[in-house]
């Protein structure tokens, strides 16, 4: 986009040949204690809004500067012969302070979208008119007052990015309210004191300083390195970072648009991924296209009487850049993550598979043979002749008994089979049933995936194992709900406590289960006391979807 040329140095000589006529008109150069400071602070504002007029040709900044110098010099024409330009010059003793408080108000740009500021900015042009018939410190004091209020809430409520760019502003701000104090409380000390005193020269070397900060400020406002990191950080810190939102508050602009390029229909969408049509007549909107290595990636839609600061191109593009890099890599993580998640799922799934397997090839199998056996000797107990003979054969019958209830507990070991027929609620009171220690079992079992039962019913078995074998606990209670979508399962013990998952595979190995259905397991075993797991796991499909 092209920039429209600024006749800087046309106006600044122009200005200057109207300041050295006002201090003509004002005492003929007389008294040089007098015009010199008065031309000297009128340059000042005109050479400060020559340079802000450079440095940011887009913006309203340099025009205010200008215009607060033009008007500076204006009441000196308030003792010409002519009575209507007297006084309306007489009118314009204070009117440089509008554009000055305008510039503070609206900075950096010096244009604002807000009706509140521009309420705001009305007022102090307003005041300044007043100010002129009626010169009482209250007006001007109220007026510095609402303007120091007023740029303070804007520093508070921007993003790091305005505020990093409204900083100055707040400085001028508390500047002028400290030149208008200083100048009310002299006034109010010594009433009798006149133009050409101290607080004149006090308020003429204010206003300079002034003028020189903010036009400085404009060029550490620019878009540098640190706004853009700044920028790029806005975007991304947060998930309800808005890039249209954020670009659109930096730029002052509410009515920015951006859009997105698309490969596969070659055209633009903004975030709703509605298409945007671009280029339409009587359409007086900018277009700023954004390219990466020379291919198109998003568009921004501005408003034309808002020109682009090459500065916030390039801002644009960098952060355009790295929020896409950022995007790109997050989509790449959560896909690494999903097919984690998956493979977990698949090998719990195939190690639980084999493990079934593995049961029904026990039951099949050897429990089958040894309930044969079994048979054969009790025919054997009741065919005996002798006493010994019977106590061997019953003996060896004990046996065999005991080795089939351990096979049992080894089968359910590998995969409770109440659990794939009846269910994890059946599944927990075999559980309860086989434990060595009193267990209490409360709650119950709604709908929820077979992973994530089964992921219940292990965590429920090595909870109790371990209340068993390492924690000397004298009661056990398991308590199971179903909560918004969770499936929560809790297991307290009265033991001695010290469990640390760190320190074992068993409840490490619980956690991974947990973990591959979307789950969590939170473990409290304070030495003093008691161990407490927590299992919460979503009873969405998603949970058992791979």
């Amino acid at each position: 986009m092209s920039e429209r040329p600024r006749p800087g140095l046309l106006v600044w000589f122009a200005g200057i040949l109207l300041g050295l006529a006002a201090e003509t008109a004002l005492d003929g150069w007389r008294l040089p204690g007098r015009w010199l400071p008065d031309l000297s602070v009128g340059l000042i504002l005109l050479s400060c809004g020559l340079v802000a007029g450079r440095w940011r040709p887009g913006w309203w900044s340099g025009w205010l500067l200008t215009v607060a110098g033009v008007a500076w010099f204006l009441p000196n024409f308030s003792d010409t012969p002519a009575t209507l330009v007297g006084h309306l010059a007489a009118a314009m003793l204070f009117l440089h302070r509008g554009p000055l408080l305008h510039l503070v108000l609206a900075y950096p740009r010096g244009r604002t979208s807000s009706r509140f500021l521009q309420v705001t900015i009305a007022m102090t042009y307003a005041a300044a008119v007043v100010q002129a018939f009626w010169p009482q410190p209250l007006l001007a004091t109220c007026v510095a007052v609402v303007v120091l209020a007023v740029v303070v809430g804007r520093y508070v409520a921007g993003s790091r990015v305005e505020r990093r760019a409204r900083l100055v502003a707040l400085i001028a701000a508390v500047a002028w309210a400290g030149i208008i104090a200083a100048e009310a409380v002299t006034q109010a000390l010594a009433p009798g004191l006149q133009p050409e005193n101290l607080v004149l020269y006090a308020y003429e070397a204010g206003l300079a300083a002034l003028a020189i900060g903010l036009t400085f400020g404009l060029r550490a406002t620019g878009w540098d390195g640190a706004l853009i990191t700044d920028l790029v950080v806005e975007l991304g810190a947060a998930p309800s970072s808005d890039l249209r939102g954020e670009l659109a508050a930096v730029v002052s602009d509410p009515g920015l648009e951006v859009g997105f390029w698309v490969d596969e229909t070659a055209s633009y969408v903004d975030a709703h991924g509605r298409f945007m049509v671009l280029g339409v007549d009587g359409d007086s909107r900018s277009i700023m296209p954004i390219q990466v290595d020379g291919r198109p990636v998003a568009v921004l839609v501005h408003d034309a009487s808002n020109p682009a600061d090459p500065g916030l191109v390039r801002a644009v593009s960098d952060a355009v850049r790295l929020v896409e890099a950022h995007e790109r890599l997050q989509l790449q993580l959560r896909d690494r993550v999903a097919e984690v998640r998956a493979s977990r799922r698949r090998i719990l799934d195939v190690a639980d598979a084999e493990r079934g397997r593995l049961e029904a090839r026990v039951r099949d199998g050897a429990l089958t043979r040894l309930t044969e056996v079994s048979t054969l000797l009790e025919r054997a107990e009741a065919a005996a002749q002798g006493r010994a003979t019977e106590t061997l054969v019953g003996a060896a019958r004990s046996q065999l008994v005991r080795t089939q209830e351990d096979l049992q507990r080894f089968a359910r070991g590998l995969h409770p089979r109440t659990l794939a027929q009846q269910g994890l609620q059946a599944a927990l009171v075999d559980l309860t049933v086989d434990c060595a220690l009193p267990v209490t079992l409360a709650g119950a079992v709604t709908t929820a995936p077979p992973a994530v039962q089964t992921a219940a019913y292990y965590v429920c078995s090595e909870a109790l194992v371990n209340a068993v074998k390492h924690s000397k606990a004298t009661g056990v209670t398991v308590t199971v709900a179903s909560s918004h979508g969770l499936l929560v399962v809790e297991i307290c013990d009265d033991g001695r406590g010290g469990a640390d998952p760190a320190r074992g595979s068993g409840l490490q190995g619980l956690m991974d289960r947990v973990a591959a259905v979307s789950g969590t397991l939170e473990v409290t075993s304070p030495v003093e006391g008691g161990t407490r797991l927590v299992a919460a796991m979503p009873t969405s499909a998603p949970a058992d979807a791979d």
